[in-house]
């Protein structure tokens, strides 16, 4: 990403999702106490960072040709906290 890209945009997850080289990825995660989140709201969670993702990887898509991968995971940190993680992947 140019620097110029990154100051007008401001972490704009569309300019860095757009700025992807094949092959690379790009990840948003959230941190959840493991001792008070639920299954229903690492769920919940999930779905609203893959509806805050998905239409701008698909207008992505559209406007450059170019295909992307979604794919998440979670794990647990060595302080037993929850970390949710998106990622999305410029496959060409």
């Amino acid at each position: 990403m140019s620097a110029s890209t990154y100051v007008e945009d401001k972490l704009s997850y569309r300019a860095m999702i757009e700025d992807l080289m094949p092959g690379d990825s790009f990840a948003r995660a959230m941190r959840f106490d493991g001792d008070e989140v639920t299954k229903e709201g690492l769920q919940q969670a999930l779905r609203g960072m893959r509806l805050a993702t998905q239409p701008t990887v698909h207008r992505v898509s559209r406007r450059t040709g170019a295909e992307f991968t979604i794919e998440h995971g979670e794990f647990r940190t060595l302080s037993r906290d929850i970390m949710l993680v998106l990622v999305v992947t410029r496959k060409s």
